[in-house]
């Protein structure tokens, strides 16, 4: 936290694309490493990196990261209370960009909703 330096970085990848571009025809056959490393669900990866990323900080560093800044995904928060031994003392600080964008959609969702602020008489038909 002092040093505000990256900690941890987890990747997962569905696709190898060198292994796809030979699959097509489109590049010769030849021997690669392949970056295809998850075959679960794209939602899942980011709660599974992260979760990876605590147990790594806990066994080779020994740190225990009580914060977590994320979008509003609540699967990850469960993620992480099941899967990670001190899970029950993370708290969840919402991205400022993630509740900025979710709290514009609900208001969108109330005019759009609400008889009172359409038309005329209603929200556009205010004089600023």
């Amino acid at each position: 936290m002092l040093t505000q330096k990256i900690l941890f970085i987890g990747v997962r990848n569905k696709v190898c694309l060198i292994y796809l571009s030979i699959s097509k025809g489109r590049t010769k056959e030849r021997k690669n490493a392949c970056w295809k490393n998850w075959n679960g669900p794209s939602t899942a990866m980011e709660s599974d990196s992260i979760v990876e990323g605590l147990l790594y900080l806990e066994s080779t560093h020994g740190i225990h990261c009580t914060r977590m800044t994320g979008d509003g995904d609540s699967k990850t928060i469960i993620k992480c209370k099941e899967r990670v031994s001190y899970g029950g003392r993370i708290l969840k600080v919402e991205c400022a960009n993630h509740a900025v964008r979710r709290y514009g959609r609900a208001l969108q969702k109330i005019q759009l909703n609400s008889a009172r602020f359409k038309g005329v008489e209603g929200y556009e038909g205010l004089k600023f």
